[in-house]
């Protein structure tokens, strides 16, 4: 429900026909993915130095990011989604590729999402206890919330970037190759050229490339790119955190404004220090 899906028949074209048209669905992307991460920002109520400081990118980069004058390398989206609580295809939001996506996402959820990113156990049931209490729902059992602060503080404090690219260039050629697919049909279908897909499966040569690379995967394979995390401390806090917000997102859905505003309230205080 939270992971990108695969796409409908008409769009998901490996083997069978041309690829999308890149050029037209990321013609406003940069501008969009800037409005998403300027929002976001000032629900957190962060500056744009002290974000960008937690991501580990310089205050100028970080600027460009906002401005749409560049889009985010994939580890900058991935350690802004480990300092936010939101997945990084949410940086997709109001884009062109989110008519494909599933994204039950409002920006008034983000102050909690971010507490649930960074609270123990004893605050996380907390929480799980208002939302049935303000929703009266004790009809079922539930599962709790799963403490994901651990996973993420060592991935905020570790996560190295070269490391990365080479462990996702290691799955992404180990894919291809199950699959029998050339690698010059991988690249049509992401439309990119052969040389720059060339250095995408090539560890010692991966780029840090943008962002929108991981949506053209998706699109060519019908294949969700958290697939080409798969054994590393990403994909183990990815899954923690969906498991989370399998509970939490239709109960979110569920709050009227005067609900959301006790919910994130609630948060606030849980997460000020004894």
């Amino acid at each position: 429900m939270f992971e990108p899906q695969a796409p409908p028949t008409e769009v998901f074209l490996a083997h069978q026909g041309e690829p999308p048209d890149y050029a037209t669905i990321e013609e406003t992307l940069a501008d969009q993915i800037g409005q998403n991460l300027r929002s976001v920002r000032s629900h957190l109520g962060l500056g744009q130095r002290g974000l960008s400081e937690r991501m580990q990118i310089s205050l100028s980069q970080y600027r460009k990011y906002e401005a749409g004058r560049d889009l985010p390398r994939l580890h900058s989206a991935l350690l802004w989604s480990l300092e936010t609580g939101l997945p990084t295809h949410w940086l997709f939001y109001g884009t062109r590729y989110q008519q494909w996506l599933q994204l039950p996402f409002k920006p008034a959820w983000v102050p909690v999402l971010y507490f649930v990113n960074r609270a123990p156990d004893w605050a996380l049931e907390a929480l799980h206890s208002v939302l049935r209490g303000l929703l009266r729902d004790y009809s079922t059992e539930t599962n709790p919330f799963v403490s994901v602060a651990e996973l993420r503080s060592s991935l905020s404090a570790g996560l190295l970037r070269d490391p990365y690219y080479r462990s996702v260039s290691e799955k992404l050629r180990d894919f291809r190759l199950q699959r029998e697919v050339s690698q010059e049909e991988v690249a049509r279908l992401m439309g990119v050229s052969l040389a720059a897909y060339k250095k995408y499966e090539t560890p010692e040569l991966c780029p840090h490339y943008s962002v929108n690379m991981i949506m053209r995967f998706w699109m060519a394979t019908g294949t969700s790119p958290l697939s080409l995390s798969k054994e590393t401390p990403v994909y183990l806090y990815r899954q923690a955190q969906n498991a989370n917000f399998a509970i939490l997102l239709p109960w979110l859905e569920r709050l009227d404004e005067a609900g959301l505003a006790r919910v994130n309230e609630v948060s606030r205080v849980l997460a000020e220090p004894a």
